[in-house]
């Protein structure tokens, strides 16, 4: 024969109980519903009206020199050269702090950093990170001896190129009579199509020696500026972050006024409420 024993565990008088809770929670759930997306809501449009930021990427390979792409000596030339001055702050170094935060570089594998840049205005933000990136090259650009042997050999392959474009003209003129004497092309050509591909290479070969003269081949930009993206991302994290607040304060306020409806039975409860009272700022004190 089972013998059931059950045993109730009764409330001290004033004490809420979860069930109690729950009920409360539920006979408010126009408050939780109606306030948070008010909150959402009101933090959407305000940041709305704030403005949309607009973001342009780009990934370049790098290495400890990186640091100075958010440096006074990169900084300080773009803002100059897209007369940002007066809008970004009423001094240089203002104007050069307010930049700084709106950069930013992250590592995204060794040696290779992702750039990226904010700016209201949709149309010159992609260039704004272009400047950017180009007066980054001119800090990091060959000096000295360095930069001389590299113009020297821009020189020498210019004057090489030169000669290859006359060369190129005699066995045109070449083609063209063997052409008019045989019907054929034969070997000039031949010897024309390999000269014009020595050409090619040729000119490749002086655009990289400019491009590291500047500062940034073209294999160390691995992503060009971006067109700007509106970041809208921001606005939807903040309003949900804001109606999640507003539940949260829903539900300490309801805790608070079912505590301080139960209060009256309990005189221990009733007391603390007293001293709750008491100590609050605004409270009335004989």
């Amino acid at each position: 024969m089972e013998v059931g024993v059950t045993r109730d565990i009764e409330s001290r008088p004033g004490e809420v109980t979860l069930l109690a809770l729950i009920a409360a929670v539920v006979e408010a759930w126009k408050w939780f519903v109606t306030i948070p997306l008010a909150a959402a809501l009101s933090v959407y449009l305000i940041l709305l009206q704030l403005g949309v930021d607009h973001q342009s990427t780009a990934i370049l390979k790098s290495d400890e020199a990186a640091a100075l792409l958010n440096s006074p000596l990169v900084l300080g030339p773009t803002i100059e050269e897209l007369n940002m001055r007066d809008e970004l702050g009423s001094s240089m170094n203002d104007a050069i702090e307010v930049l700084s935060r709106r950069l930013s570089i992250k590592e995204v594998a060794p040696d290779i950093i992702q750039v990226s840049i904010m700016d209201r205005d949709a149309e010159r933000t992609q260039l704004l990170l272009t400047t950017v990136i180009r007066n980054y090259a001119r800090q990091i650009a060959p000096r000295g001896q360095e930069r001389e042997q590299i113009e020297g050999k821009i020189a020498a392959r210019s004057a090489a190129l030169e000669q290859l474009w006359e060369y190129a003209q005699v066995l045109q003129s070449e083609r063209r009579s063997s052409e008019v004497v045989t019907g054929g092309s034969g070997d000039a050509a031949l010897g024309y199509v390999e000269l014009v591909r020595e050409i090619l290479e040729k000119q490749d070969d002086i655009t990289e020696l400019q491009r590291t003269l500047e500062g940034l081949p073209k294999d160390d930009i691995l992503q060009e500026p971006t067109l700007a993206e509106a970041e809208v991302k921001n606005r939807f994290t903040f309003s949900a972050l804001a109606a999640i607040a507003a539940g949260l304060l829903i539900t300490f306020i309801v805790l608070v006024r079912e505590t301080v409806r139960r209060a009256p039975e309990d005189l221990l409860a009733l007391h603390d409420l007293k001293r709750i009272k008491a100590a609050l700022p605004f409270s009335r004190r004989p």
